[in-house]
């Protein structure tokens, strides 16, 4: 068995080696561009996804339409899509 000490040792070695060695300007440059573009487009695709009136998320979509199903046994009849939502929707 290892000593705490010694693989505490290891591992701060091991950190500054790679501080020393990440910390430069291209890392820092391509590392902050590649950060702007993930937040540029996970912006756009959430401006998009919100401008529509009736936005719903895909989970409660089919919570929402066991419910009514429950309510209404008779509701879609002869709905392929019905019912599968019904059959993979949790119990």
């Amino acid at each position: 068995m290892t000593n705490p000490l010694i693989s505490r040792l290891r591992i701060s070695r091991f950190l500054s080696i790679l501080h020393k060695n990440l910390i430069n300007r291209s890392w820092i440059f391509w590392f902050g561009l590649s950060l702007a573009i993930v937040l540029i487009y996970g912006f756009e695709s959430l401006k998009v996804s919100f401008q529509s009136e009736y936005f719903i998320q895909d989970d409660a979509r089919q919570h929402i339409f066991w419910m009514r199903r429950f309510l209404d046994a008779e509701l879609f009849p002869q709905d392929f899509v019905a019912d599968y939502f019904q059959s993979v929707a949790p119990s």
